[in-house]
């Protein structure tokens, strides 16, 4: 009933909303709260616990419950359903009560552990829901703020004032961690949380800089961002995919002449939720096989990100011409050897044959629905690069258009399912804005875990801390695994987990400071982890390439 609440606005409804508020706290006054379970049962200090139960609607979350210790500790927003296990609280067992109006909840105990105690938090993305602009130009809404190991109970701070944030929805990450040892990451990510702070009375158009969470020990978040509020409702995009609210509810106008042209909402996007849209096309004998869309919708279904509705993941909408997807994918294009996408000339793929090319522009320009250019990314599965490699390409990063050219070194349809797989989610992310390297070049990054890397784009990430393990699972990196300066490289802590590895090759894996070239460049560096899936850039018209097709 509160999610309902929350997708209203307007002063009628936020009356209403207060009214039901009221009279639901009126009738708790002779409800008992009942706590059903409690998720985690222990952890260390700073473990964010899920509450599930009856009548926790305004509830109170007690800390050591009937001892002499026992104190309020916040919850989640209007609702016990989260709590924040105190910072430098002793170990061992302590009881959980909610306070209702009137009544207490039986006890349950959690456990408190010694252990990697979480990190600072990490704003990942910033959006809205409920957003107003009243006569005067003025803007109110929910700023949510999307945070990585963020507290029940913390702050937010713009342009350097602290507002009380309620802490929404929050995602449990430590079965994604892949380490068993925590301490051993260099940011070991164990909760998302959406901190929900509401905004009034601001100009539409301005910026809110320096925006900062700051966690209940009193630790700012490691980064800062800003959010540009919008003009007006026309412009409004809630979620934060680049596509506007109107868009997503009205459906997409390319022409201006008050027709639909794109029929968003039937094609189920949605204004709270983040949409990627691809259309695909593919030459003859190159169709993708049916693996390709399941294995990727999946992905981003389930992916850490947190939605201005409260929900995660990102819905991927791949048009490969089946029913309901707007009947514009799945075209069999004109065959052609070498697809031009940003090579100049044909590479001599065979010299003594004659071989050629297909200009992916004029391709895409016969193929292709023009009303769907602010909408759509667009790929087409070819035989050859005509740079002369395989594999794929993407235009740019971020960019609007890839191509899928595996060639023919792939017997199997399994086999071929993979790599088209694999080679898809790699060309796809280079238009969501990574490189090889996540945000630089550097292409084997051992502690990069991400399909962006060449050394896991073809037999998967790492899921054991052992980088040579080939796991043929696909995903982008959370931005977890700790810096490695490759002129002092620590053998028997490897990656992760301490699970040793032998850097230099030598037989050996007991170096404790050994200089050895590991991501296959020139010169020593410091290598980093990069967080993809919190740096996704969903808007591809920023590109200057998008402008010329």
């Amino acid at each position: 009933m509160v999610q309902f609440l929350l997708m209203n606005s307007g002063k009628a409804i936020l009356r209403a909303a207060l009214t039901f508020l009221v009279i639901s706290l009126f009738l708790l006054q002779s409800c008992r709260p009942r706590i059903t379970s409690i998720y985690p049962l222990s952890g260390p200090p700073g473990t964010l616990v899920h509450v599930t139960g009856v009548d926790l609607l305004g509830g109170l979350i007690k800390w050591d419950a009937g001892t002499s210790t026992e104190r309020g500790i916040p919850g989640g927003f209007l609702t016990a359903s989260f709590f924040t296990v105190p910072l430098n609280e002793t170990a061992g067992p302590h009881q959980i009560r909610i306070q209702g109006l009137e009544r207490l909840s039986d006890p349950v105990t959690f456990t408190v552990t010694t252990g990697h105690i979480r990190p600072p938090a990490r704003i990942d993305d910033i959006t809205v829901r409920n957003f107003t602009i009243n006569r005067q130009g003025m803007a109110s809404f929910y700023l949510l703020v999307h945070c990585a190991n963020v507290d029940a109970g913390a702050q937010v701070e713009i342009d350097g004032v602290l507002h009380q944030g309620y802490l929404w929805r929050a995602l449990s990450n430590e079965g994604n961690m892949q380490a068993a040892q925590p301490v051993t990451l260099g940011y070991p990510i164990f909760h998302y949380g959406t901190l929900l702070c509401p905004i009034t009375n601001v100009r539409a158009g301005s910026m809110l800089h320096r925006i900062r969470v700051r966690n209940l020990d009193g630790e700012m978040s490691w980064n800062s961002d800003s959010f540009k509020v919008a003009r007006n409702m026309k412009e409004l995009d809630s979620d934060g995919d680049g596509l506007a609210d109107a868009w997503e509810t009205n459906g997409y106008d390319a022409d201006g002449d008050g027709t639909v042209d794109v029929n968003l909402p039937a094609l189920g996007a949605d204004p709270l939720r983040k949409d990627i849209f691809v259309e695909v096309d593919w030459m003859p004998g190159r169709d993708p096989q049916p693996e390709v869309w399941g294995y990727s919708e999946r992905l981003f279904a389930n992916a850490p990100v947190l939605n201005s509705d409260g929900s995660n993941g990102i819905n991927l909408h791949i048009d490969r011409g089946q029913r309901g997807a707007g009947g514009g994918g799945g075209s069999i294009i004109p065959y052609h050897y070498g697809l031009l996408l940003r090579a100049m000339a044909c590479y001599p793929f065979d010299m003594p044959r004659v071989r050629t090319c297909g200009d992916f522009i004029a391709l895409k320009r016969a193929n292709f629905d023009s009303s769907r250019r602010r909408i759509y990314r667009y790929c087409i599965f070819g035989v050859d690069n005509a740079n002369g490699s395989v594999s794929g390409e993407a235009e740019g990063s971020p960019a609007n258009d890839f191509i899928v050219t595996i060639g023919t070194v792939t017997p199997t349809r399994v086999e071929i399912a993979f790599e088209q797989t694999h080679v898809f989610l790699h060309e796809l992310g280079h238009t969501l804005g990574w490189y090889h390297g996540g945000n630089d070049g550097l292409m084997f990054k051992p502690n990069y875990n991400s399909i962006m890397s060449y050394r896991y784009n073809n037999e998967g990430v790492d899921t054991d801390c052992d980088p040579a393990t080939e796991s043929r699972i696909f995903d982008y990196s959370q931005g977890m695994r700790r810096v490695l300066d490759e002129t002092c490289l620590d053998e028997p802590d490897g990656i992760c987990d301490r699970r040793a590895i032998d850097w230099n090759r030598d037989g050996r894996a007991d170096g404790r400071c050994i200089q050895a070239n590991i991501d296959l460049e020139t010169q020593n560096r410091i290598l980093r982890d990069f967080p993809d899936w919190a740096t996704l850039k969903y808007d591809f018209t920023i590109d200057t390439f998008w402008r010329r097709n």
